[in-house]
């Protein structure tokens, strides 16, 4: 498993001028040298998460270059990380290093390379293949790529890969490697435009029969699989996603009603556009608006404050002084009311996120 201080070693790379990181990498041990590189491309391919509790990447890579002393190729989809490892190594013992790298990364993360492979590409890769492996390439992808990926699969693939993407249906680990290394063999054998089929993959699913009880980390994973699915329909054309949210509800009519309410969240406020937010918070009264404010983040409050009169803002705070404090319940209320006007703005194709 890659350390923190691994990872804050790379987010100081990355942060630095080419040279200035040259000269830091020559410092590493091999092993090390391997593990930053590994984070170096996964941060360049947008597959790494930053460590939000890496408040001083400085001083522990530091840290990190002080052990190394101590101690005694591959094509790759991040260019910057090659240029990077040749100004500090070499051009033969980069390769060397990025060969270690995409051993262990096809390990850790098979999809790395296929999530940097233009939709296009990807259509043709899975043209021929079963809408489970479409579900399991289209989960892997940001919800952009996904939303851009989706219209150029046919129909009948694209309503069954939805669907299989909700159900209770899940693939092995092993399935999962087998799907990525046959899309990236056929996205290679695109590149090189040879005409040598690559055969499909079977990918059997596990369909949900009788279960134990539940537990709540399950349920917590469901729902955060039915969210990202949500955030993609969200960013497809109307007609399309209404097309695949009516289809779903043949199959799963509560499963269709969840991933629409899914689709607009109390946390994406902040992301919605001024127009919007304006447009709802004129329909909600002073009372209730400052009930769903109660204890709401940061983020949430200043978007919905910035978007209301000086006479507004006054009468929230007035409802907030005079109001005790509010059960949990109340809360929770108060703000699906806000978030019922926001999905009706989605469902019309009304509602817009900033940066779209």
């Amino acid at each position: 498993m890659l350390s923190t201080n691994t990872r804050k070693a790379a987010l100081l790379l990355s942060s630095l001028d080419p040279r200035a990181s040259a000269e830091l990498l020559k410092a590493a041990k091999p092993e090390l040298l391997t593990e930053i590189t590994a984070e170096l491309v996964r941060l360049e391919t947008g597959t790494a998460l930053p460590d939000k509790a890496a408040p001083e990447p400085a001083v522990d890579f530091y840290m990190l270059l002080q052990k190394s002393k101590g101690g005694g190729a591959g094509e790759t989809q991040a260019p910057g990380v090659r240029r990077l490892l040749e100004k500090a190594v070499g051009k033969q013992r980069s390769e060397e290093v990025l060969s270690q790298v995409l051993k262990r990364t096809d390990t850790q993360d098979p999809f790395v390379a296929i999530r940097d492979a233009p939709v296009e590409n990807l259509s043709e890769a899975l043209a021929t293949e079963h809408p489970q492996v479409a579900a399991v390439v289209l989960m892997e992808l940001p919800p952009d790529k996904s939303a851009a990926l989706m219209p150029l699969l046919a129909e009948a693939t694209r309503r069954e890969a939805v669907r299989r993407m909700t159900c209770g249906e899940s693939i092995s680990p092993e399935a999962r490697v087998r799907v990525a290394a046959m899309i990236r063999a056929r996205l290679e054998a695109a590149r090189k435009a040879e005409s040598n089929p690559v055969a499909p993959v079977a990918v059997a699913a596990t369909a949900a029969g009788p279960q134990p009880p539940v537990s709540a980390k399950a349920k917590a994973k469901v729902q955060a699989k039915l969210r990202q699915v949500a955030v993609l329909l969200r960013n497809l054309a109307v007609d399309m996603r209404d097309t695949l949210v009516k289809s779903l509800a043949e199959y799963n009519p509560a499963q269709a009603e969840s991933v629409q309410d899914l689709m607009v969240m109390w946390a994406d406020i902040p992301g919605i556009g001024d127009r919007n937010i304006q447009e709802v918070v004129r329909s909600v009264d002073a009372r209730k608006l400052a009930t769903a404010l109660v204890e709401a983040e940061p983020a949430v409050t200043a978007k919905i404050r910035g978007n209301i009169s000086e006479r507004a803002r006054a009468m929230i705070d007035e409802e907030t002084q005079l109001m005790k404090k509010p059960k949990p319940l109340e809360i929770e209320e108060a703000r699906e009311e806000v978030l019922g006007y926001l999905r009706q703005l989605n469902a019309t194709g009304e509602l817009k996120f900033e940066g779209k």
